[in-house]
This record gives structure tokens, C-alpha cells and sequence, in this order.
């Protein structure tokens, strides 16, 4: 009889049980809801970039059996001084992208390149859409060119033209109208483009930071008289080569600061490839951030042309 009045008085396992189904009954709702977003809704975007910056939380079923992609790893420890592209962009929203203006840009791919003179460089960006202000006053992102780390990437090229190089600048959009898979998308163009260049002195995957990771404040260091925007490099410890392409940024933050002090900022490492194992002489640019005036960004590239022409000179 105790211990029937016993079991009378303990109704929380059943409790228990359905908080438990309802969790789960309101999860599987959720979830088959955010499915039926449309691609190019607000939502969808930003669900897309969570994903992005932590797929082991992928939605994706045949994702989630076949593992995290080539360039992730969910190790979570890392030595780092701030965030780098991949973190970063769970904490912007993405600008809403019109399907007129998806139709206008679906071959943005534009290739500067002369394949004479001391060596191929090539330029690409991951995250193509990011932009600086006055644009990022309104949106962080765009996919017309003028404004982003593209016009900045073409500032770039022609400065180390100027010098001799022979570049390649691809402004394919990985990043939209999701970015979802960003670093895989972008890793099939820098393929593409070395199956097409062969040997290259350097690849760079330019980016602009966000201003959140330096307290709302653009980047800035003053070189000749001028305010212009800082810049850092990102190392993902997940590849082979890690002591290789770690060295190579460590020869360039090196002759930045030693010819401009202060213009690097340091280098950032994070547990992932970010396509790094592509070259020795890989880095992952982060020029700037959406602080930063794209005028600011455009007179750093100049800069940078010298301190990468300088630094491959010494190799």
C-alpha cells in the first residue's frame, strides 16, 4: 500500500516525458518550417551563414551523414587575437539579394591576367559580396562590385601589374545568394584557375573583416600622411602545410611592418584549411573591415602591392 501511495505522489517521470515529446514534436516543426523559406528570403540568408560557420549544426541530412566538408574541422580549440571571416559573418546580416539583380550578375567572373612577366599571382575572394562603407552604411554586403573587397581586389591586381606581375583576379560571387559552402564553391575556382596557370608565386583569398571584431571601429594605421586600412592574416591550423603557409604570412607581416609599422596587425589561426593546402604561398587576406572606407582600402592595396612585391623578392 506504501508504496502504491508512493508512486501516486511521483507523476514527474510522466511529466518529464511530455515536456521531452513536446520539445521534440515543437524541434520537428521548427525545423520543417525553416526548410520551406525561400532561398533568397532574410531568414533563409541568415540561417545559411550559421550553417556556414558551424556546419556540424547543418540541417542537412546527407550533409550530416557524410561529415562536415573538406575545409572544416569541428575541433573548436584555436590560438587567435579576433575573429576570422568564418565566425565573423554569423554576426552580419546579409543584404537582401532581388532575383533581378541575381540575374545580372551571373557571370561577375572577370579575369584581368597577363601571363608574361615575373610570376602569376592570383586574387579571389570567397566571400566576395563583403563591403566597405559608405556601402556597408547600408548593407555589409553587395553583389555589384564597386564598394566590395572586388573593386578592392582589382586595385590590387592593377598595382602589381604596375610592378610587373602577371595577376589573375577572379570576382566569381561564392558567397550568394547563400553562403552555405562558400569555401567550397570558391575551392573549385582556385583549382580551376591553377589547372589554367599552372605554378603561381601566390594565391591570396582576399576578405574585409567585420567591425564587430574591433569594437565597432574601422582598422586604421597612417602611412605617408594618410589614414589608410589595416590588415591581418588568417592561418587555418587543419592543413598538411600549416608550418609552410604559416611562415609565408609570418615573411609578409614581417616586411609590412618593418617597411609601414603597424600596417599588419598579426596573424590569426584558426582550427580549419580555408583552402590552404592548395599553396605554400596561400594566404587569406583580411584587408580592413566594414568600418573602413572603400578609399581607405583602395590606398592599403597599393601598399600591400609593395610589401607582397618585396616579400616574394626575398624568397
Amino acid at each position: 500500500m506504501n508504496n502504491r501511495k508512493n508512486r501516486r505522489r511521483r507523476p514527474g517521470s510522466r511529466t518529464g516525458t511530455r515536456h521531452i515529446f513536446n520539445i521534440m514534436a515543437w524541434t520537428a516543426s521548427f525545423l520543417m518550417v525553416i526548410t520551406m523559406l525561400p532561398a533568397e528570403s532574410p531568414a533563409a540568408q541568415q540561417i545559411a551563414k550559421l550553417q556556414e560557420a558551424a556546419p556540424v549544426f547543418s540541417l542537412n541530412l546527407e550533409e550530416l551523414a557524410a561529415g562536415p566538408d573538406d575545409n572544416i574541422k569541428t575541433d573548436t580549440t584555436a590560438t587567435a587575437d579576433e575573429n576570422p571571416s568564418e565566425a565573423k559573418e554569423t554576426a552580419e546580416v546579409t543584404a537582401v539579394v532581388t532575383a533581378d539583380k541575381l540575374e545580372n550578375q551571373k557571370e561577375i567572373k572577370t579575369v584581368t591576367s597577363n601571363v608574361t612577366g615575373k610570376g602569376n599571382i592570383l586574387i579571389y575572394h570567397t566571400h566576395a559580396t563583403e563591403a566597405y562603407k559608405p556601402l556597408a552604411n547600408t548593407s555589409t554586403h553587395s553583389t555589384d562590385a564597386s564598394g566590395t573587397v572586388r573593386e578592392a581586389g582589382t586595385t590590387l591586381t592593377n598595382a602589381l601589374k604596375a610592378k610587373g606581375f602577371s595577376v589573375v583576379h577572379d570576382g566569381t560571387l561564392h558567397d550568394s545568394p547563400s553562403y552555405n559552402k562558400s569555401y567550397n564553391r570558391s575551392l573549385e575556382t582556385a583549382k580551376s584557375l591553377l589547372s589554367q596557370y599552372g605554378d603561381v608565386e601566390m594565391i591570396i583569398d582576399m576578405h574585409r573583416d567585420a567591425a564587430s571584431s574591433s569594437n565597432g571601429k574601422a582598422k586604421t594605421v597612417e602611412i605617408g600622411g594618410q589614414t589608410v586600412a589595416s590588415f591581418s592574416l588568417v592561418v587555418g591550423t587543419g592543413n598538411e602545410n600549416y608550418n609552410e603557409i604559416r611562415a609565408f604570412a609570418e615573411k609578409i607581416v614581417n616586411k609590412a611592418n618593418e617597411m609601414y609599422p603597424g600596417f599588419a596587425t598579426g596573424i590569426i589561426e584558426r582550427p580549419y584549411k580555408f583552402n590552404g593546402y592548395l599553396s605554400d604561398r596561400y594566404i587569406l587576406l583580411e584587408l580592413g573591415n566594414d568600418a573602413n572606407t572603400i578609399d581607405q582600402v583602395n590606398t592599403s592595396a597599393i601598399y600591400l602591392a609593395d610589401v607582397f612585391a618585396n616579400t616574394l623578392k626575398d624568397l
